[in-house]
């Protein structure tokens, strides 16, 4: 499959967020209405469209961007935690299907030499999880920045 990429800088960013596995684009959704909900009653801003973290191929975590930084009661009470994430540059995967969160992240991670399951994010779109945004934090400035990006088989990709 062939996916256009962007580049883009993200200034300091806060958030709050609750932990999940690899879960359904139903199940994130639930999470991200959650901390919606949260962040309503607290009377907390939302700077954003809520996101997926993997830090591992099958560990998460469900986050929602807050305007400042929010204060949470404790982990025990409320399941609900607090993050700050550092300025960084950039690439985006728009119209990754959820599905194909592996394989996407997996070449991405080849791309840009960060390994071959790095970190990624899966920004929900405004009609849900699937289809999403997939992004990739690079920790230096690429080398090369190329506009596409090929996933699947060599087979496949030798034929394109």
């Amino acid at each position: 499959m062939r996916y256009q990429l962007s580049y883009s800088e993200r200034p300091m960013e806060h958030t709050v967020w609750v932990p999940t596995g690899l879960a359904s684009p139903a199940e994130m959704e639930m999470h991200s209405q959650r901390l919606r909900s949260w962040a309503l009653i607290m009377g907390v801003k939302i700077a954003g469209h809520p996101f997926v973290r993997f830090d591992a191929p099958e560990a998460g975590s469900v986050h929602l961007p807050t305007l400042a930084s929010a204060k949470p009661r404790t982990d025990l009470e409320t399941g609900i935690n607090a993050a700050e994430t550092l300025a960084a540059s950039l690439v985006e995967v728009p119209g990754v299907a959820f599905g194909d969160i592996a394989a996407v992240a997996a070449e991405l991670g080849r791309t840009f030499d960060a390994g071959e399951t790095p970190a990624v994010e899966y920004v929900r779109a405004d009609h849900g999880f699937d289809p999403g945004t997939l992004i990739l934090r690079l920790a230096s400035e690429p080398a090369s920045r190329p506009a596409e990006l090929l996933v699947g088989e060599p087979s496949e990709t030798a034929a394109a």
